[in-house]
């Protein structure tokens, strides 16, 4: 284990099942359905990769870029994103790491 990891929450295996569970229910939810899996850069694409790998339907992938930065170092709290994509019908890969995380932070019961 690397030096600056206190603890690992999950392992391989349980990734692995959280990324079937998360493909099922997207093959569930999106059949029949075009539409297309948008990954936020650069933080989201190895989740992505294992995401796209699974679902065996029919979709298109496209990357966004957000920025607050600027040209400068510090946030400026204000999100640029450098592409349009508000008329298309997207599965977020970055909602659903978000939610993954949320869940993460918060104490999972003995009998899970």
């Amino acid at each position: 284990m690397h030096k600056d990891i206190e603890k690992i929450l999950y392992s391989e295996k349980d990734i692995e099942n959280i990324v079937n569970t998360i493909a099922k229910q997207i093959e569930k939810d999106y059949n029949d359905k075009d539409f297309i899996m948008v990954g936020l850069l650069k933080g989201s694409i190895a989740f992505m990769v294992d995401l796209m790998r699974k679902v065996n339907l029919d979709f298109s992938i496209d990357f966004i870029v957000a920025s607050s930065y600027g040209s400068g170092t510090v946030s400026t709290g204000r999100v640029n994103i450098q592409k349009d994509i508000s008329q298309l019908r997207i599965l977020s890969t970055q909602a659903i790491l978000l939610t993954l995380s949320q869940n993460i932070s918060k104490p999972r019961r003995q009998n899970q």
